[in-house]
């Protein structure tokens, strides 16, 4: 599969099956995050992956949804503003930027594995 039918490929899901995500895809998918890029290569991100119900619920408390109710897993991003590079002449953190390379990073390995993402 060529990058630009893998881009397409990736769309914005709003109806998901309740089918669980396989510890090999998230493996496949964490390390495809692992590997983005970032200044400085700090990579200044948390990723949490919530898989129980439980840790599901709680996340659906934050965000109350209809099509959020039946995800088989959420993919909670945390940028790490501490640890993020800040270029010197104008004190911006990349930070943001960084967190958003690795998101994209993140829904791209999940199309390449079949899987939709929002």
């Amino acid at each position: 599969m060529t990058f630009k039918e893998l881009a397409t490929k990736r769309f914005s899901v709003r109806k998901y099956t309740e089918e669980p995500v396989s510890e090999a895809d998230i493996e496949y998918i964490m390390d495809c995050v692992r590997l983005a890029p970032s200044a400085h290569n700090f990579q200044p991100w948390n990723f949490l992956v919530v898989t129980s119900e439980e840790g599901k619920e709680k996340v659906r408390q934050c965000y109350n949804r209809p099509w959020f109710t039946n995800v088989p897993m959420f993919v909670l991003c945390f940028k790490s503003p501490n640890d993020s590079w800040v270029r010197t002449d104008d004190n911006k953190n990349h930070g943001d930027i960084d967190l958003g390379i690795a998101v994209e990073h993140l829904c791209l390995a999940a199309a390449d594995r079949g899987l939709g993402s929002c």
